[in-house]
């Protein structure tokens, strides 16, 4: 195999990046990604608060790289940080009132662009699709 699948990996991800930062950009939110959507949608599941590492493990990304992402929304206001009374090690996020007012234009954007993306996939493909993305994630950890 050569690396034209990794580069329609690569051009899938900005063209998803790309949509996704336009609509949210018309909703008001400047200067965020599609992964800052990602836990906010996470958020709005899981009652308005989850731990910091729990996000990591949720969009697949290291809890530096969360820390990151969870500092610009709290730049914006749209979540708060709060330690953890029983174990002051671990830090849990918190929609704010902000950030609980995007959710159904979020959830919109997200299901649109889920959709725009899997259009014309049978469940079987998507299934089949998913199972692979999970297996290279894990080709990657390993390493």
């Amino acid at each position: 195999m050569d690396g034209q699948h990794l580069s329609h990996m690569f051009y899938i991800t900005n063209e998803v990046n790309k949509l996704a930062v336009h609509r949210m950009r018309s909703i008001g939110l400047d200067d965020l990604v599609i992964t800052h959507g990602f836990i906010l949608e996470m958020l709005y599941r899981n009652e308005g608060k989850m731990a910091m590492k729990d996000l990591a493990l949720g969009i697949s990304r290291t809890k530096s790289t969360v820390t990151q992402l969870v500092e610009k929304l709290m730049k914006y206001d749209l979540v708060r940080k709060e330690r953890c009374e029983l174990d002051r090690r671990y830090h849990y996020i918190h929609l704010t009132e902000k950030g609980y007012a995007y959710k159904d234009e979020l959830v919109t954007i997200i299901t649109e662009l889920s959709g725009q993306l899997y259009a014309n996939l049978t469940s079987e493909a998507l299934k089949q699709c998913g199972d692979t993305l999970d297996t290279m994630n894990r080709n990657l950890k390993e390493k």
